[in-house]
């Protein structure tokens, strides 16, 4: 395939940022459901209540910031890397970089000391990781069909504008 029909690569990186949008939003959710069953107490109190609005300010930072930023430096960098490579190498490849961008998340949470280091991997490393996997996967697709990346740009409003209303009523109640 040549590049004019693969599109730019800033065009390939818009693509995937709806893409990669709506699976961080999900895996975010359903890691961090997973490390709060895993953490369980015994006597039905969930763990440390800290950790919930640090996951939040996650979940909202990430869909706001981070991930954008991701898909648009090293998310980029990757892919120009691995175009050559077979689709799920390159997605194993674009996972690994995930994992690891999400385990510098997960090590400042243990060094703020809101999570121990297996839930932090679970529920800080592991989304990142994941959605960059499947992202790559999903954006061939959605570079040939174009109403995979309008579902999912559609898709991913509904944590783009969930993390909007978060931080901002964030900002809102600490000035009272």
């Amino acid at each position: 395939m040549t590049e004019a029909r693969e599109g730019g690569n800033l065009e390939r990186a818009g693509v995937s940022l709806g893409i990669a949008l709506v699976f961080f939003a999900a895996f975010h959710l359903a890691c961090g459901r997973l490390a709060a069953r895993a953490l369980d107490g015994e006597d039905g109190v969930l763990f440390e209540l800290d950790f919930w609005p640090a996951l939040l300010l996650y979940g909202a930072l990430g869909v706001l910031v981070l991930v954008p930023f991701a898909v648009f430096t090293v998310g980029l960098g990757v892919d120009v890397v691995t175009r050559s490579w077979s689709r799920p190498l390159a997605a194993v490849a674009h996972g690994v970089v995930g994992l690891i961008l999400g385990l510098g998340v997960a090590a400042l949470g243990v060094w703020w000391g809101f999570a121990d280091w297996p839930t932090a991997v679970v529920a800080l490393a592991m989304p990142p990781g994941l959605a960059a996997f499947a992202t790559h996967l999903v954006s061939p697709t959605a570079m040939k069909r174009r109403a995979v990346a309008r579902w999912a740009w559609a898709v991913a409003t509904v944590p783009i504008a969930a993390s909007l209303l978060f931080v901002v009523s964030v900002f809102v109640f600490s000035l009272r």
